[in-house]
């Protein structure tokens, strides 16, 4: 499972996602890996990654990356992955201007879509 894009908590509800995972380590009967596919040193990030870390288990398994991951690397990930996931804030802002995810603003993750071929999971 890949989760493309910028780790950024102000921008994406890992709440559900975190969740989520802490209760399908439990119940899933296959091995499960996450992959946060994009850097995650901004501000917040931190708090995530020592929170999913802590629901690691034999069955799940869970990737960050601290800086940019380049472009060959990306592919490879996105092309060897079974589903996308992409838990976006549909209210969300951008400096100073609010956005509307779907509104007026586009995930990346859409094209990723046509780009990969792979399902993607939205709000």
């Amino acid at each position: 499972i890949v989760l493309p894009g910028s780790v950024d908590p102000k921008r994406r509800n890992y709440d559900e996602i975190y969740e989520a995972f802490k209760n399908l380590r439990v119940k899933s009967k296959k091995r499960i890996k996450v992959i946060f596919l994009g850097r995650s040193n901004l501000f917040g990030a931190n708090y995530l990654k020592k929170s999913f870390k802590n629901i690691c288990s034999e069955k799940l398994e869970v990737v960050f990356f601290e800086k940019r991951i380049p472009m060959a690397e990306y592919e490879n990930y996105m092309n060897s992955c079974d589903v996308m996931l992409n838990p976006i804030k549909i209210n969300t802002s951008y400096h100073i201007f609010k956005e509307i995810y779907g509104k007026t603003k586009v995930s990346g993750a859409v094209t990723d879509i046509v780009r990969y071929g792979r399902p993607l999971i939205l709000p």
